[in-house]
């Protein structure tokens, strides 16, 4: 079942520019399947899956341009019912806006 397979990590979060980073796929909810991986954004970035073991894959990248990355994870050729997810890259140093403020 495609609806337990959880994401996790500091990149679908606030990740840095030039700092490497990752997130995780835990797939021990799910049973057995295959994963796929893509992201778009600004700047073309690398996505490197490695299985750690005990149904989990740690996905590492480098975001290299500041801005807005959706990354998309794909359990048995077909996206995630929670869809693809948003993050915005920042240089060192700096924090995305809250925009929950007002």
């Amino acid at each position: 079942k495609e609806t337990n397979v959880n994401l996790d990590g500091p990149s679908l979060f606030h990740p840095v520019c030039d700092e490497p980073t990752y997130f995780f796929v835990d797939m021990t909810e799910s049973g057995p399947g295959s994963l796929g991986f893509g992201i778009k954004g600004p700047s073309k970035v690398e996505l490197k899956p490695r299985d750690i073991g005990n149904g989990t894959v740690k996905v590492d990248f480098i975001p290299r341009v500041p801005g807005e990355y959706t990354i998309e994870v794909m359990y048995n050729d077909k996206p995630l019912s929670t869809g693809p997810i948003k993050t915005t890259a920042t240089k060192a140093n700096t924090m995305p806006e809250d925009k929950s403020k007002s």
